[in-house]
């Protein structure tokens, strides 16, 4: 039933503990798999289907029993059946998601198989895939744009792909300055969020200038993915947003300065909201052709932003002339729907775009391209003389007002000899318009991506469709081992995957620190004040602190007990002061809320106790230092964040109204951030001036809750002996 060489099976390690229980619950979808089966006529490929269908066994859990080959999963599964599919002309290929799915689709394609060659088609759109001969032809790669994103998008990819994640972990890196955040904090979710939650962070993603460097990241991640199973375009275009994807892809420019170019982009398309009239974009299922001429009749600003197939033109301009131009086509019956946009892109209302984008463009490399590149304003390839870099910029800078000559752009690829089109980035949107301009000629449409199948399996049902094609991919890769780099860890092992944010090094130079309120370009470092202009910072021993009636601390002593050697460390670091400078309003807040919830707590417990939380301290006369003022109870030490890690501050749960603000013109000093001591109780307190002994040991007097706290470990409080401990107990646990 299958080639010799397939009968060693090759396998990834087996779960240990828990961790198969805890995969199957949480990460099963990642198991989806392509599978392409080879025979040199129909009827032995019909044989070896129905072995294989007698074979695997009708179950949905992640690692199930072989009758030959013990405990498989499906990845290995996969492998075993595939081993041998490249060297037979006939082909038939599909995706499963578990070994009941796939005993489902093997009986699928035995009736495909059977079926005439003119209605294979049918089966192709239920995932099945029958080749009988090599698809002659280019490989163009299409890129989607804005309008494709949606929540959680190749989230399932990273945790199975390393290539997949590394990306996403290196555009957390290059955006974090600019967003001021993690790209992948806005697209993946939390899987617990609540209907609101998540149409809040549906809208957040929508915003233009997230939307942009997401869609790139995902574009891009799907690229190299399909790199790395051996797949590479011949020519290559994109939809708007899409060409910085192919450009990518060509070589044009690298992946971080695209990055940064689409942030920019972004910004300054947000940039144009609330200035005048934004305009509005509507969907029309016709030509340009029946288009154009209804446009001409309106009144009012109106423009063809994208001409997408023979069946659908989208046009933008005036929000008053494209309300007006909605009704009228709706009048002669040809659908038209408004879009969800924020602006009237590709017209001229988004012209002051252009600047910062040109601007930017021109100051990074960008070289000509290794492979064509179709633009959008011309639908013709890139230049590659000596001129290209800056004819590029131009185009790139240009197709924000100009229309997206999507049509023209495919025929132009189809013309130039492209038959195998794949829709690299989320959705199927391009697939769809490729379908509608090609129809009736001979070419294949493939998505990747698609949030109704799942990111792993619609990627593992393009492979199947290339492969039985005759498309030579690179399946060594995926061949289950120990040492394979193709999948993660994670995904090798069952173990729970560490969080992204993990490898994310967030490593910059003390040159490369994004103030708060950064320019629109963030190559444009902010240019400080001449030192004429700034204001003289005192000395920090000189800035008093008003606090407990008349008494004043300076921040060198209110402070200097959360100084240790860890943080004077951390002071050489370049990356610490601006990290705290980012963190201020958090340990502020901390610090704030946290000590009145404290005061708070005292209070209670002082008043069911029936001490006095108030009274004075009688102690020798000494200079005034921070030992002199209640401490919060040390909180258990807190594990070291890994290098290159941002820390994470939480403040605790405490009502809003507890929470104070800073008050309106009265900005809250900057102050060092708290450090947990393992064993707080082993801190050395500055030792006091040497003072007489008292003539006759006087009483002690009877300490507060809150002085008792800073009792030596292991003495009890003499005013809590005796104290009703059924009471206060009474007391604690409400609060």
């Amino acid at each position: 039933a299958v080639a010799p060489e397939a009968e060693g099976v090759t396998r990834f390690p087996p779960p240990e503990g828990d961790d198969l229980a805890r995969y199957a619950t949480t990460q099963a979808a990642l198991e989806g798999e392509a599978f392409v089966i080879g025979a040199p006529s129909s009827h032995r490929l019909d044989d070896t289907l129905a072995h294989a269908f007698e074979e695997m066994p009708d179950v949905t859990e992640v690692v199930a029993q072989h009758p030959r080959h013990g405990p498989l999963r499906l990845v290995e599964a996969a492998h075993l059946l595939r081993n041998s599919a490249q060297a037979h002309p006939l082909r038939v290929g599909f995706a499963a998601a578990t070994f009941a799915d796939l005993r489902r689709k093997i009986a699928t394609a035995r009736e495909a198989l059977r079926a005439e060659p003119g209605k294979r088609a049918i089966f192709a759109r239920k995932g099945i895939f029958v080749g009988t001969a090599e698809i002659e032809g280019k490989t163009a790669f299409l890129f989607p744009g804005q309008g494709s994103q949606y929540i959680d998008m190749c989230r399932d990819l990273a945790e199975k792909y390393r290539v997949v994640r590394e990306t996403f972990a290196e555009a957390d890196e290059i955006l974090h300055p600019i967003l001021d955040r993690r790209l992948t904090d806005l697209i993946f979710t939390d899987p617990t969020m609540g209907k609101e939650e998540r149409k809040a962070a549906e809208e957040a993603l929508r915003q233009t200038e997230i939307t942009q460097p997401a869609m790139l990241t995902a574009d891009v991640a799907i690229l190299r993915l399909l790199a790395e199973h051996g797949i590479h375009p011949d020519v290559v275009a994109g939809h708007s947003l899409g060409e910085y994807a192919a450009c990518v892809a060509a070589g044009v420019m690298s992946f971080p300065d695209a990055l940064r170019a689409v942030a920019v982009r972004g910004s300054a398309m947000g940039s144009i909201k609330g200035v005048g009239d934004p305009g509005k974009m509507a969907s029309i299922s016709a030509p340009e052709e029946k288009v154009a001429p209804i446009l001409a009749e309106i009144p009012g600003y109106l423009a063809i932003a994208n001409k997408n197939s023979y069946g659908q033109t989208v046009i933008a301009g005036e929000s008053a002339a494209v309300d007006a131009a909605v009704k009228r086509f709706m009048a002669l019956r040809i659908p038209a729907v408004p879009l969800s946009v924020s602006n009237a892109f590709h017209t001229r209302l988004v012209a002051s775009a252009t600047t910062p984008v040109r601007e930017f463009l021109r100051k990074i490399p960008i070289s000509p391209p290794r492979i064509p590149v179709i633009a959008n304003v011309t639908a013709r390839p890139y230049p590659t003389g000596p001129d290209a870099p800056g004819q590029i910029a131009e185009l790139l800078t240009k197709q924000i007002v100009s229309s997206v000559e999507f049509i023209r752009s495919v025929e132009a690829m189809y013309e130039a000899g492209a038959r195998i089109f794949i829709e690299v980035g989320p959705k199927r949107a391009l697939t769809g318009f490729v379908e509608n301009i090609l129809s009736g000629r001979e070419f294949l449409a493939i998505p990747t991506n698609h949030p109704k199948k799942g990111g792993v399996l619609q990627f593992s049902e393009a492979l199947a469709a290339l492969s039985a094609n005759r498309y030579p991919l690179d399946w060594k890769t995926a061949t289950p081992a120990p040492g394979n780099t193709l999948y993660t860890e994670s995904f090798r092992t069952m173990k729970e995957p560490a969080p992204l944010r993990e490898e994310t090094t967030m490593k910059r130079s003390a040159d490369d620190v994004t103030p708060v309120h950064r320019p629109l370009d963030p190559t444009v470092p902010e240019v400080s004040p001449p030192p004429s202009e700034q204001a003289p910072v005192p000395p920090a021993s000189s800035i008093a602190a008003t606090g407990g009636g008349s008494k004043t601390r300076s921040l060198l002593d209110l402070f200097g007990c959360l100084i240790d050697d860890e943080i004077l460390a951390l002071l050489d670091d370049a990356e610490f002061l601006p990290y705290l400078e980012a963190q201020q309003e958090v340990i502020r807040s901390f610090l704030k809320a946290s000590f009145r919830q404290h005061k708070t707590f005292f209070a209670r417990l002082t008043a069911e106790m029936g001490v006095d939380a108030a009274r004075p301290v009688h102690s020798p006369e000494a200079p005034a230092r921070i030992e002199d003022h209640p401490l919060p109870q040390a909180a258990p030490p807190v594990a070291e964040p890994r290098r290159g890690e941002e820390a994470q501050i939480s403040a605790p749960v405490v009502p809003s109204s507890a929470v104070p603000s800073v008050e309106e013109g009265r900005p809250a000093p900057t102050v060092t951030p708290p450090v947990q001591h393992a064993h707080p109780e082993r801190r050395e307190a500055p030792a006091a001036p040497a003072s007489p002994p008292p003539a006759a040991a006087a009483p002690a007097a009877p300490r507060s809750p809150m002085e008792a706290m800073r009792a030596p470990v292991g003495e009890i409080p003499p005013e809590w002996i005796g104290a009703d401990f059924e009471k206060v107990k009474n007391a604690i646990l409400p609060m």
